[in-house]
């Protein structure tokens, strides 16, 4: 009998993802139906396929493994399977960020302990013990499978032929799409390693279009985890920019997108000529902004307060002449504790006060807004109180949100000192900043926290763009500054505009610069707005998981 009773275990704890999605992912009663019962019998077979339940239960371990991951997903963002994103972050998110992420987790994982590792221990015991499941009770499992199989087959079929909501078993029977994305990340993980082969013979044919005696300063700044929502500049009513917002030749895009609210696609993008209509194919082939200015003659750095992980992030960054990433000399216990923003400016400090070359470019890597958003400021920040909270939960969203508004004023810092010493060195100088994605605090009735889910958020997407430019850079380019003035209000991608912006505000021609995606010229034109899907696919927003809630949105920001 308790072979029997761990066998019943064994599949109900599986199935526990398979009930949870057939109710949370936009799939019709036909294909909420085969999520449970087409898995639940091949789940059955297998597990009455050796009379060994404890060998059994060990042989699952795969899929027992997935549905903790899943049921953790779950929980963090109330829907959507185990993407191809999710597998990527595992291998390019830090130890801080992982310690911090798993850290508001807890009860979550609490509950995965609670419903695995009794089954797990359990099917060991009657492995080592030989317990063997009675053969009347196989037999009956067996046909069960069988039939329940059967019909979850049938309701695949019938999933297929209603039309809306679209349904196809790689994208929506669990786990078959964890399996193919989890093929998918292991292909494009690959492809990563293979970069510098792919990409080896790329040139950008950059080229400086002012004379080489201008003394110019070109800097880069690319924030993390920063949504609009929360800036001064973009309308917030709290002051979280009380520096910019007095800063002369400061220009603030406050309709702008990111196409992707994970890091690992969005900072390539924007450091890069691709967008979501082209990163699928060619991100292997392509190196990033860095490329030409250095064919330009540019001297270029590169600054990060993110550690290494690999990616193509990495790799851009390697491009430039100086490489330094602040967590390079840190021990490994030392990895886990943050490094504010404001250690930067040091660095870049001295870069600015010697300079390499009469031209010269900086791009910096921030840490931002990411979450825990109390390691992300110091105690000049600490403004918007109490800030103090215990978890990630809806009931703490005062103390969460108070803490993220100081990272917040942490940037303003950040970036008004910047802009400070470029201005001191006197110099044709121009900034531009964005941030890779912002992210959800519970805002709204559904509960959503954090980002890079696989069905995106408004507030996941909308990001604050800012140029700033010195006096004489005005001076002698006032069809610039005039045209950044005049795209304030329109539509903006950053995806698109934010790598050719840069090439135009730098002076730098390239064959890979479109002056029509720049936000300093007269020729910027808006394209729809559209997303890079986990797939890897670029599609409409509104047709990208987008709930009522962020359509809404997205509709005011665009009228």
């Amino acid at each position: 009998m308790s072979s029997a009773l761990l066998y019943l275990y064994c599949l109900a704890a599986s199935l526990v993802p398979n009930v949870a999605l057939a109710f949370t992912e936009p799939m019709s009663a036909w294909g909420g139906a085969a999520n449970i019962l087409l898995p639940a019998g091949l789940y059955m077979l297998l597990l009455a396929w050796s009379r060994r339940v404890g060998r059994s239960v060990w042989c699952f371990f795969p899929v027992i493994f997935f549905a903790a991951f899943q049921i953790v997903l779950l929980k963090l963002y109330g829907r959507s399977v185990i993407a191809v994103d999710m597998f990527l972050n595992l291998v390019t998110t830090n130890p801080s960020e992982a310690g911090e992420l798993l850290g508001s987790l807890t009860g979550i994982v609490i509950v995965d302990v609670v419903l695995f590792v009794p089954l797990l221990v359990w099917g060991g015991i009657a492995w080592q013990r030989g317990r063997l499941l009675p053969p009347t009770f196989r037999r009956r499992a067996a046909l069960t499978g069988c039939v329940t199989a059967a019909v979850g087959a049938l309701c695949v079929w019938g999933a297929y032929a209603t039309p809306s909501p679209r349904y196809a078993v790689a994208d929506d029977l669990y786990p078959l799409n964890v399996a193919y994305n989890l093929v998918l990340a292991t292909q494009r993980t690959s492809a990563l390693a293979s970069y510098h082969t792919t990409s080896g013979s790329f040139t950008a044919h950059g080229r400086s279009e002012r004379p080489d005696s201008l003394e110019e300063l070109l800097i880069v700044v690319v924030g993390e985890t920063s949504r609009a929502a929360d800036w001064q500049l973009c309308g917030y009513p709290r002051p979280t920019n009380p520096r910019l917002s007095q800063r002369r030749g400061l220009h603030a895009f406050s309709r702008a997108l990111s196409e992707s609210n994970t890091t690992h696609k969005a900072v390539p993008m924007l450091l890069s000529p691709l967008d979501a209509s082209t990163f699928g194919d060619s991100i292997d082939l392509c190196k990033g902004l860095i490329t030409p200015f250095r064919e330009a003659g540019f001297h270029t750095s590169f600054i990060s307060n993110q550690g290494r992980n690999h990616s193509y992030i990495d790799f851009f960054g390697e491009e430039a002449e100086e490489v330094l990433f602040l967590r390079d000399s840190l021990t490994a216990a030392q990895m886990l504790h943050p490094i504010t923003d404001l250690a930067l400016l040091p660095h870049i400090e001295s870069l600015l006060e010697s300079p390499r070359a009469r031209k010269q470019l900086i791009v910096v890597h921030t840490y931002g807004s990411h979450f825990s958003y109390l390691d992300r400021y110091s105690d000049e920040c600490r403004r918007f109180t109490p800030d103090s909270y215990t978890g990630s939960s809806a009931d703490q969203r005062e103390a969460l949100v108070n803490a993220y508004d100081n990272s917040i004023l942490a940037t303003d810092l950040l970036l008004d000192s910047i802009i400070s010493m470029a201005d001191r060195r006197g110099v044709s100088a121009a900034l531009i900043y964005t941030s890779d994605h912002g992210e959800d605090i519970f805002d709204d009735a559904r509960g959503r926290f954090l980002h890079a889910s696989p069905t995106p958020t408004f507030r996941q997407l909308h990001v604050p763009v800012l140029v700033w430019t010195s006096e004489k850079f005005a001076a002698l380019h006032p069809e610039l500054v005039e045209a950044l003035e005049a795209n304030r209000s329109r539509r903006v991608a950053t995806s698109k505009s934010f790598y050719h912006t840069a090439l135009q505000l730098g002076g730098v021609a390239a064959a890979t610069r479109r002056d029509s995606l720049s936000l300093a010229s007269p020729l910027f034109t808006e394209h729809p707005r559209i997303y890079l899907t986990d797939h890897n696919r670029p599609e409409p927003l509104t047709e990208a998981g987008f709930d009522p809630i962020d359509i809404s949105l997205l509709t005011t920001l665009d009228r």
